[in-house]
């Protein structure tokens, strides 16, 4: 079965700036690909940071790691992000514990039907 990496949230980054945190991720709308950034707590920058330090494959192959977001499950104080991990045509789902806001965020993107709506937090096409 292929997964339709169209119809989910990829994480791009995460940054600091002058005391803030911030996330980047790709959500595409039909056939359009749009990149958005949005303010996130110090928790979710370190779960974003946590996610990007796992690394399930062969860490010496040269192919870069792309990071989906399937979903999110538990209670505020133990829950978990479940994070598609794909390097080149290795695809593995992994449980990563999370910042449950940042779980929050990323179903609101997920539930968003017309880019209109976020227009305000994208920062490319």
């Amino acid at each position: 079965m292929r997964t339709e990496y169209k119809d989910m949230i990829e994480i791009l980054s995460a940054f600091e700036k002058d005391g803030s945190y911030f996330v980047q991720i790709a959500k595409c709308f039909d056939v359009s690909r749009f990149i958005y950034q949005f303010g996130v707590s110090k928790a979710g920058y370190n779960t974003v940071k946590r996610i990007f330090q796992f690394r399930p494959f062969n860490t010496l192959a040269q192919t870069k790691y792309r990071y989906f977001w399937n979903r999110g499950c538990g209670s505020n104080d133990d829950f978990y992000l479940a994070i598609y991990f794909v390097q080149g045509g290795d695809l593995k789902s992994y449980p990563i514990k999370a910042d449950k806001q940042l779980g929050a965020n990323l179903m609101w993107f997920m539930e968003i039907k017309n880019p209109n709506e976020i227009e305000h937090l994208k920062i490319e096409t």
